[in-house]
């Protein structure tokens, strides 16, 4: 007879609980049993949730995945740090690896794969300033409380959306570093593992990427098993354009910038996909909100259930709007859907707010609430 080892660790993890602790522990541990080879790691995270000290019962035989996923369900900080230090890791090696390679693009995913192993999240970030004297009170290590109350809110309407058991469009504005983002779905698919969510991450810096894949004719959803061809796309790019000239400039250019986005992106993909595989996700990257509305148009989409927004005043950059295209986008999407779940966090006079939109009498409407 095979011993599942996962299984056999969780009994091991059962001796440690009290006698509470246990009845409710073996209780999930029979339900995962009686699935039989259907076992799946994510079944013991979902059925373990509630229990008391459930880290007995996930600690052993964790997966680099699983343990940044205990890390965002307890103390996102913690996942966050923990990546600001592989990140800057990873960073040093870059600098001091060979520059003279001919192959610059491979080298430089040789060196993230390598560091990928040690923290498989450590490209994602989100404002960490902790001096509030400069006005980011939303930092996570400054105000910890501020970026909470808003996954409480949001997480909390997105389970009720997907309660329906139906896809569920959600839309990020500004989603940055997409730290906040992958927060915000890692607690609602603890709760909903089985959801099905289109996810479009509106972003600038997705903008070169975005139009690489468009010149191919791909769509925007960021698979793990498909790379951009930087060879492939100079060539497509030269019958969309013959007037196009191929320089060895424009060859690193266009490499650096697959480089740099697409490991990030897919690093969020792959942390979603692995650690929840029942759920159905689909993963979609737009440079602007008018690119996302004209991509949900051309490809008759369905227009979003969710619209969030968490710290994308911009202050230092007055000619990138994205508080604008953040309303903009809320606007239109609740002419779509007037029971759209919109939700922003925000600062104001140096307070965090939560703020809602809503259209009445054909105006746009904010409603706001301090968080205390």
């Amino acid at each position: 007879m095979k011993i599942n080892v996962l299984l056999l660790s969780v009994v091991f993890s059962i001796f440690s609980l009290t006698a509470m602790e246990r009845n409710t522990a073996y209780t999930a541990l029979a339900k995962c049993c009686a699935m039989g080879n259907k076992l799946q790691r994510g079944v013991i995270f979902h059925e373990a949730r509630n229990i008391p000290n459930a880290e007995a019962l996930i600690v052993l035989q964790k997966t680099q995945e699983e343990k940044i996923l205990h890390a965002l369900l307890t103390n996102p900080q913690v996942a966050l740090q923990y990546a600001y230090k592989v990140y800057h890791q990873c960073c040093n090696e870059l600098h001091t690896s060979d520059a003279k390679n001919n192959n610059v693009s491979e080298l430089m995913q040789k060196i993230i794969t390598q560091f990928e192993k040690e923290c498989p999240i450590f490209f994602l970030g989100e404002c960490d300033q902790e001096d509030s004297s400069r006005g980011c009170i939303l930092s996570r290590s400054h105000e910890p409380k501020n970026r909470a109350a808003y996954e409480k809110h949001v997480v909390g309407a997105l389970l009720k959306i997907l309660s329906a058991n139906k896809l569920t469009q959600y839309a990020s504005c500004a989603s940055g570093g997409l730290f906040q983002d992958l927060v915000v779905l890692s607690k609602a698919l603890h709760e909903k593992p089985d959801a099905q969510i289109d996810i479009h991450l509106i972003d600038a810096k997705f903008m070169p990427y975005m139009s690489m894949r468009d010149v191919l004719d791909n769509t925007r959803e960021v698979k793990l098993d498909y790379s951009i061809d930087p060879n492939n796309f100079m060539r497509v790019l030269k019958e969309v354009n013959p007037e196009f000239q191929e320089t060895s400039r424009a060859r690193k250019i266009i490499a650096a910038d697959i480089v740099r986005i697409e490991p990030f992106i897919k690093q969020f993909v792959r942390q979603l996909k692995t650690t929840f595989p029942r759920a159905r996700l689909a993963v979609n990257v737009h440079g602007t909100v008018a690119t996302y509305c004209d991509y949900v148009s051309r490809k008759r989409l369905d227009s979003p259930d969710v619209i969030v927004g968490a710290d994308i005043q911009d202050e230092s950059n007055p000619d990138q709007n994205s508080i604008g295209d953040y309303y903009q986008l809320c606007r239109e999407g609740l002419i779509a859907k007037p029971n759209l779940y919109n939700k922003i966090l925000v600062r104001s006079n140096n307070k965090a707010m939560l703020n809602t939109l809503r259209i009445h009498n054909n105006t746009l409407e904010i409603s706001s609430e301090e968080i205390k």
